[in-house]
């Protein structure tokens, strides 16, 4: 088996998404119709710009700017570090699909769980490591700042503890990662499908060429 092929498989580039600018795509497209997103495919035509003082304005538009509150940006947290989301943002079932396809053996299905398993612990082992520096560095800020200000005393230590509990989940998920637990779980089963669609249609392939 040629194992040197194994993980040689890259996985495609996703098309970047456009998102077009509403007020924009509203001067471009003012009394067209448009379908409304109903499955009866009805048609209606956005309203005219109101001219107020030489100025075009859209009452719609401006009352929905009204209407809107902006919405504060929630943190996603250690799922939202770049270790993390470059590893699970990754096509797994395809590279199960190329390598079922090609190796066909329970060995190289095993090879490949393992090499997930390796690559998804370095990632959570290097953000870990960040996350100590940081711990490192607020904790010799406390001890700078101790008995000059309580209030930025407690900062600096409720940081620190967030921290620390953020390095401790971490550090359990290296751990469990090794069984095919936790976070990593998702990816495995990922290729694993993959692998076994992979083979079946190499298998059907096979024996159609007979």
């Amino acid at each position: 088996m040629n194992l040197s092929r194994l993980f040689s498989w890259n996985s495609p580039q996703s098309a970047p998404n456009t998102i077009e600018n509403p007020l924009l795509a509203h001067e471009n497209r003012v009394n067209a119709p448009i379908l409304d997103g109903s499955s009866t495919g009805n048609l209606f035509y956005l309203s005219s710009p109101v001219i107020n003082n030489g100025v075009a304005r859209n009452t719609e538009l401006d009352r929905d700017a009204t209407n809107t509150v902006a919405t504060p940006i929630q943190s996603k947290g250690l799922m939202g570090e770049p270790e993390l989301v470059n590893f699970l943002s990754e096509n797994y079932f395809g590279l199960g699909v190329h390598n079922g396809a090609h190796f066909k053996t329970k060995e190289s299905l095993q090879l490949g769980r393992d090499a997930l398993i390796s690559r998804f612990q370095n990632a959570l082992t290097s953000l870990l490591w960040r996350k100590q520096e940081r711990i490192n560095k607020l904790q010799s800020e406390l001890i700078a700042v101790e008995g000059l200000s309580p209030s930025i005393s407690n900062q600096l230590k409720l940081a620190c503890e967030h921290l620390e509990r953020e390095a401790a989940e971490l550090r359990r998920q290296i751990d469990i990662a090794g069984e095919g637990k936790g976070w990593v779980l998702e990816s495995l089963n990922r290729y694993q499908i993959g692998y076994f669609k992979g083979l079946r249609e190499a298998i059907d392939f096979e024996l159609l060429a007979r």
